[in-house]
């Protein structure tokens, strides 16, 4: 058996390897990324009036006959819900720890030019969705999968899919956990309550997490935004050459020839890539859910979860560098580097207490949503069957995220996005020469097939 040290020994290797071989496949993520905002003529761009027109815009009447369906603005919802968990807050931190100060303009290049990929995936998985005998659809990327590549692709991803999202829900109580240490709760107790409170929820059905999504989402935005404009406001006058150092780090050709290039890409793209889902094709799932009949304008609406997640990201990256919070060597990872950001400038107990609501809000509706999605992949392989066996699953997934080592999470995570991600990317490819105009297909507005 081994013993602790050996252990520990054991995991430095594995986050070693990890850095080492996930260089290549996220450089290939974010070219993916790039070569479909050129195809879709930079729809995250062209669009954006239109996102945020359709976004605060009537719905329509909710389809109160169906409890396995959502309104078109909770699916944007619930995908933000998802989008927005701690990945976003400790995400740019992370990137800038382990990549340095110019994988902040990585980070927030790879959501960014996501946001294009995000419109894709909606679209195909509208289009090619399939209507069950519940009423409920069979969506995410497992029916275009299908469609284009063949049914063993659909089945290695939703196998993919199951696996990545209950590890990523891991760390949503890795991180929570880590900072309920602080005030003396045991992870194991820590990681039990959310497991519990979580499994109440999911058995809720998707109606339900798409009520807590519209409920949780502004509050978790207002309460990180105020803070972090709080403490930009304060600094700034520093904030010009903050923003030009991290410009300089990702781009000068020191920062581009030296060693740690790929450190800075691996770390940036990786973190992006998870903090918005663009490439995982996770976003997919919610917004299959949608009642509509218009697949462009539901995957317009998509990208403003990768709009909401840029702009928490960039708020969180700016008040860490501003700070200097990243640069302090005995803080640890994350969320301890955002807790001394927070102390500098909210005084006593009451950072603490923030950043801890800030935390749960972030990592609740992160796991909700990620268990649901995974619930999704794992129903399409056992044909709708035993999805409360995957619920289980994802509570002992939650009691064990909250024990292991934060690096060690973090680090392996990213073996898990890799497969899933590349085999989501050939059909969109596919598609993509199939369909040559994606940016506009009227002859396919409509979905109900």
């Amino acid at each position: 058996m081994l013993n602790q040290g050996a252990c520990m020994d054991l995991m430095q290797s594995l986050i070693q390897i990890s850095n080492n071989l996930l260089i290549a496949p996220f450089i290939f993520i974010f070219l993916s990324n790039i070569l479909i905002s050129i195809k879709t003529r930079f729809i995250q761009i062209r669009m954006l009036p239109t996102m945020i027109r359709l976004f605060f815009a009537k719905n329509g009447k909710r389809d109160e006959s169906n409890p396995n369906t959502l309104p078109s603005r909770q699916a944007v919802l619930t995908v933000i819900s998802t989008s927005l968990g701690i990945g976003n807050l400790v995400g740019p931190i992370i990137a800038i720890q382990l990549g340095g100060p110019g994988a902040f303009i990585g980070f927030a290049l790879a959501v960014f030019f996501g946001a294009a990929t995000i419109f894709a995936e909606v679209r195909f998985a509208l289009i090619y969705r399939k209507k069950l005998p519940d009423g409920s659809w069979s969506g995410g990327p497992m029916p275009y999968l299908k469609k284009s590549i063949g049914n063993w692709a659909a089945y290695a991803y939703a196998l993919g899919g199951a696996f990545l999202l209950l590890s990523w829900s891991a760390t949503q109580a890795n991180i929570f956990a880590d900072i309920c240490k602080t005030y003396t709760i045991s992870p194991a107790i820590t990681g039990t309550a959310i497991a519990a409170l979580v499994l109440i929820y999911l058995l809720g059905g998707i109606r339900k997490i798409g009520d807590l999504s519209s409920k949780i989402v502004p509050l978790m935005f207002g309460i990180i935004t105020a803070i972090a404009l709080w403490i930009i406001a304060a600094n700034i006058t520093s904030l010009p050459s903050v923003v030009w150092f991290s410009i300089k780090e990702a781009f000068t050709p020191k920062a581009l020839g030296g060693a740690g290039i790929g450190l800075m890409l691996r770390w940036a793209i990786s973190k992006g890539t998870m903090a918005s889902e663009a490439a995982a094709g996770t976003s997919t799932i919610p917004n299959s859910q949608a009642e509509t009949n218009n697949p462009y304008n539901q995957a317009i609406m998509a990208m403003l979860s990768a709009y909401a997640v840029l702009f928490i990201s960039t708020m969180v990256g700016l008040l860490v560098l501003l700070t200097g919070s990243y640069a302090e060597p005995t803080l640890g990872l994350g969320v301890p580097v955002l807790a001394h950001a927070f102390t500098q400038y909210i005084p006593g107990s009451l950072s603490g207490i923030i950043l801890l609501i800030a935390i749960f809000l972030f990592a609740f509706g992160t796991i909700i949503g990620n268990a649901y999605n995974g619930g999704q992949c794992f129903l399409y392989i056992t044909k709708n069957r035993w999805l409360k066996g995957y619920y289980l699953v994802v509570a002992a997934m939650l009691i064990f995220g909250a024990i292991f080592p934060v690096e060690f999470i973090w680090s392996t995570l990213d073996v898990f996005i890799i497969p899933v991600a590349l085999i989501n990317l050939w059909a969109i490819f596919k598609l993509l020469f199939k369909h040559k105009k994606i940016h506009h297909l009227p002859e396919m507005e409509t979905t109900g097939n």
